[in-house]
């Protein structure tokens, strides 16, 4: 009498088993078939967003009627002009010009933007020098 039960068990037990294959592979496939659908819209939005760049570099260029147009404008849209430059160094007519020019250097070249020098980790050693009498004695 125990075998046919124990036979009942197994072969619930292998259904259960395939029902839950089943539902793995499911999962599987659903799983496969989403990120297939994500890696296809990816694709599209990196296709519309290069086709976007290049349509926008195009109009830009299109758009040039003279060499101060508007892509040189972008350029150079928020650099000084050498009169608001000079307002804040100081009148160059007052004064030495040799102090101007310092003053420019020193704007341009400021003390805290110049490079640290690294510590001198290998200190020179001063070898004895040898003179021609030592160099006659070494040969003897």
């Amino acid at each position: 009498m125990q075998a046919p039960i124990q036979r009942q068990n197994v072969t619930a037990l292998a259904l259960d088993n395939v029902y839950t294959i089943k539902i793995i592979s499911e999962r599987f496939d659903n799983k496969r078939k989403y990120q297939l659908q994500f890696s296809k819209k990816q694709a599209e939005l990196k296709r519309a967003t290069k086709k976007a760049k290049r349509n926008s570099f195009r109009n830009t260029r299109s758009k040039i009627t003279g060499p101060y147009g508007l892509p040189y404008k972008v350029v150079v849209k928020n650099k000084r002009t050498p009169a608001e430059i000079l307002k804040q160094l100081g009148n160059p007519s007052s004064g030495n010009t040799k102090s101007f020019a310092l003053k420019i250097l020193q704007e341009l070249y400021s003390p805290s933007q110049s490079p640290v020098s690294p510590p001198n980790c290998f200190p020179a050693i001063q070898e004895p020098r040898i003179t021609k009498i030592k160099e006659r004695q070494k040969e003897y």
